[in-house]
């Protein structure tokens, strides 16, 4: 009876668990990007680990028409909404335009200023020293590496997947 009482609370223990990890999956966090994180994922045939990893990923209106313009695999991330395309305020322009006078490029700057003004919980950035800089401004960075174990974390991509795309980012020469 004892094993019975014990595989029962196991049982109600591990399936709470379950539910609170279904429940924190669910929480939305809003994170900016740059297109190159998600032109870098789709030239490694992975185009879908960011958009289904993060529930609400938004970018610069521009960097966004400039995506499009572009085409290639990556304009499918606008083209069928899967990311939130973002008019920048009068203030983020101008965080934009100090940003890049520090030597950021302009899709980097654009990030960090619309993450800045809309209170993003995460930026999306290639180069380290555009996640340093993040930083210094109180926002929360991450590389696209971390994106994908992220991605591993939560079961969007499996381990043969995880293992590949690791291999190909460590070789990125922004990372």
């Amino acid at each position: 009876m004892s094993l019975v009482v014990g595989g029962s609370i196991s049982t109600l223990l591990l399936g709470g668990l379950a539910a609170l990890s279904s429940e924190l999956r669910a929480v939305s966090i809003k994170v900016v990007t740059e297109p190159s994180v998600l032109e870098l994922m789709a030239e490694l045939g992975s185009p879908y680990v960011i958009p289904m990893t993060y529930d609400d990923i938004i970018m610069d209106r521009i960097s966004c028409l400039s995506m499009l313009m572009k085409g290639g695999r990556a304009s499918t991330y606008v083209g069928q909404r899967l990311i939130t395309c973002v008019k920048p305020t009068t203030t983020m322009i101008k965080l934009r335009e100090a940003l890049m006078r520090d030597g950021l490029s302009f899709d980097e700057a654009a990030a960090l200023a619309l993450a800045k003004g809309t209170h993003g919980d995460l930026v999306l950035l290639r180069r380290s020293q555009a996640r340093v800089i993040s930083e210094s401004y109180g926002l929360r960075a991450t590389s696209p590496l971390m994106a994908v174990t992220e991605a591993l974390r939560r079961g969007v991509i499996g381990l043969r997947e995880f293992e590949k795309l690791s291999f190909l980012l460590k070789g990125d020469k922004h990372e």
